[in-house]
């Protein structure tokens, strides 16, 4: 079981992003829609507001139930003796992988509604502190928690 262990520990990693996107996720969204009252006439301004903004202050407030789940994840993998294999793994701590799983999908989708409103380049307030931490994060998010998953299904 000393995959389970290499596998796990990952969840570190995918922590971490949720730190950035708890902590500047609804500072982001709030920049998006004070922008869009500056500007109602910018359509790239008015998506982000609309639509990106409220999942982002959703991915945001989900973010602290995702690191606790991800805790106790890491907790029920240190005692690696108690699994047979990593399907025994997945299957008693399933309950444990839904959250950060929804939480994956959602990120993915608040990203490619960013992506698909500025057609993937520079938009308004790209370069503002919170904006970038958040999607930075976002993308860090997806892509650490794909690697947790390809990991965890190797052992």
């Amino acid at each position: 079981m000393k995959r389970l262990s290499g596998a796990v520990e990952h969840v570190l990693k995918v922590q971490a992003m949720l730190v950035p996107i708890a902590g500047r996720g609804s500072k982001a969204a709030r920049v998006w829609k004070q922008r869009f009252k500056i500007e109602p006439s910018n359509s790239f301004a008015k998506v982000l507001a609309q639509t990106v903004a409220p999942q982002v202050e959703r991915l945001a407030s989900k973010a602290k139930q995702v690191t606790k789940d991800l805790e106790k994840l890491f907790k029920a993998a240190e005692e690696p003796g108690q699994y047979f294999d990593g399907r025994e793994f997945r299957d008693r701590n399933k309950k444990l992988l839904d959250s950060p799983k929804a939480f994956e999908r959602d990120t993915f989708n608040a990203l490619a509604a960013i992506k698909g409103a500025t057609f993937g380049g520079a938009f308004p307030d790209c370069n503002r502190p919170e904006v970038k931490a958040t999607v930075r994060a976002m993308n860090e998010y997806v892509v650490r928690f794909t690697a947790f998953k390809v990991a965890l299904n190797r052992v």
